[in-house]
């Protein structure tokens, strides 16, 4: 044997012995688990890995091996397994790196020094037994998927140097548990999506499309006052989210932004807001009251299945557009005032609201969708002073008081249909046109009353109201001889006697 080769492994042995004695650094790894010590050390190397204080022995790691990565960056591997990389810029993709092999199984930190300002896409990505990571000073950016699947990442804190986060840059990182973002002001979709350990994150920026969606351990949220937006998913699944206040400066929630987070019971939207994306906060069952300041668009779904929702206040000013199926299934909701500000009501927007009581339906609505109360079987009273659409109050089965405004000129087709409770209707003057079947199947009226505006009556519009026993027209039997009256109009109700001038 060369004895100088000897002379250096013994001092690697010695070393060795003295770590072992002293303490490895928290979380690294079993000596007898890492390479032998022989690998590239010389006696100059580890003389250099002490340092001698007040004359004691101050121990700290020993280098195992040191080298250039294939895109040129430097690396030395420690003996408790910390990687260090310095240099210039990482793009190699360290599981590929054959240098490496043998070793990435012990690495439990690594640390990015001097001349690293960019970590590339993949390139620590699955090292599952990665612990911690220290970014220097001069880390601006990092890829995309760069530490993806790292699954034992417990905690991040981020310079202020740092500005930008790929896309799915931490995606699945299971055990990650606190995320400080610093000054990243770019982050790129999914950066933390699925990481389902994690508790609490501070965000600096703007929110990107799925960034924390399906964290479902997440319980708090700070939100920086420089947010204007918050992305498509951004916080989806996050079932145990129940702290956050939206940032003043907010302006846009994309879709799904906070579906299905379900413990979330309060929400207060900032008056900066104008735009909820469809879905939003679809499935949020534990919230219970929502003041929607100046917001104009509400998309579809955006509060659907929102079961404990009870209360529910419009802006009051602006021209507010509700969409399809916007509310549906609010079954906790007794009363609805759609105030001045409202223009627009989609499809089935409060369908299935089973408790909804009252429903107060202001002038202003130039679009009223079909099915809007379908399924509203609690549904007493109601005051519409706007046109009504196809179906909108099909099957209110408790119905029992309609009060028209002066504004309403058209009853669209099946739009009170089998509406049972109804016992008398006066239909002002103003209203032109009545759908077809728009009263059918209302098998509680006894009387309903016509204006002298009333130009045109569709098929089947008092379809199968045995009930009724008098039909009443503002106008003279000339002028009813005028008005418009599909076949069938009145088929089932023989028994009914017509009166004018009345």
């Amino acid at each position: 044997m060369n004895p100088n080769r000897h002379k250096h492994r013994i001092c690697a042995v010695l070393a060795a012995s003295v770590l072992l004695l002293a303490g490895c650094r928290e979380n690294g790894p079993d000596l007898a688990s890492l390479p032998p010590l022989e690998t590239d050390i010389d006696s100059e190397t580890a003389a250099a890995d002490y340092d001698k204080q007040d004359g004691n022995t101050n121990v700290h790691h020993a280098s195992l091996l040191t080298g250039t990565l294939s895109d040129g960056i430097g690396y030395t591997v420690y003996n408790d397994g910390e990687l260090a990389l310095s240099g210039g810029d990482l793009t190699a993709k360290l599981n590929e790196e054959q240098v490496l092999k043998g070793h990435l199984d012990n690495i439990t930190c690594l640390s990015f020094g001097e001349g690293v300002g960019v970590i590339g896409e993949k390139a620590c990505a699955d090292l599952p037994n990665v612990q911690k990571l220290i970014f220097a000073d001069g880390v601006a950016e990092i890829g995309a998927y760069a530490f993806s699947g790292c699954t034992a990442v417990k905690d991040l804190k981020f310079t202020e140097q740092l500005k930008k986060l790929g896309d799915y840059a931490f995606s699945d990182c299971s055990d990650l548990k606190d995320v400080s973002l610093g000054g990243a002001s770019e982050m790129g979709m999914g950066v933390f999506k699925g990481c389902t350990s994690l508790v609490s994150v501070t965000a600096e920026s703007d929110i990107p499309d799925h960034a924390f969606s399906d964290c479902t351990a997440l319980e708090t949220v700070a939100f920086s006052e420089n947010i204007h937006a918050i992305g498509k998913n951004a916080f989806s699944g996050c079932s145990a989210l129940k702290q956050f206040e939206l940032p003043r400066g907010l302006e846009s929630i994309g879709a799904y932004a906070f579906a299905d987070c379900t413990s979330v019971a309060a929400l207060t939207i900032p008056e900066n807001l104008r735009e909820i994306g469809e879905n939003a906060f679809a499935g949020c069952e534990l919230l219970k009251h929502l003041k929607l300041g100046n917001v104009q668009k509400i998309g579809e779904m955006a509060f659907a299945d929102c079961f404990a929702l009870s209360t529910l206040l419009f802006p009051r000013e602006g021209a507010v557009s509700i969409g399809v199926s916007a509310f549906t299934n609010c079954s906790s909701l007794k009363s609805l005032n759609l105030g001045a500000s409202v223009q627009e009501i989609g499809n089935y927007a409060f369908s299935g609201c089973s408790q909804l009581d009252n429903v107060t339906i202001g002038e202003n609505v130039t679009a009223m969708g079909e099915e809007l109360f379908s399924g509203c079987t609690s549904l007493k009273l109601l005051s519409v002073s706007s046109n009504i659409g196809d179906k909108s109050f099909q099957g209110c089965h408790a119905l029992t008081t309609v009060q028209f405004g002066g504004q309403v000129t058209e009853i669209g087709s099946s739009g009170f249909e089998g509406c049972t409770a109804l016992s008398e209707l006066k239909i002002p003057e103003g209203i032109t046109g009545i759908g077809q079947k728009a009263f059918a199947e209302c098998t509680g009226l006894q009387t309903i009353s016509f204006p002298k505006s009333l130009k045109t009556i569709g098929y089947g519009a008092l379809y199968n109201d045995m009930g009724l026993t008098e039909i009443r027209y503002k106008g003279s039997q000339g002028q009813w001889n005028g008005v418009k009256r599909e076949k069938d109009w009145n088929t089932n109700i023989s028994d009914a006697e017509m009166t004018f001038g009345a």
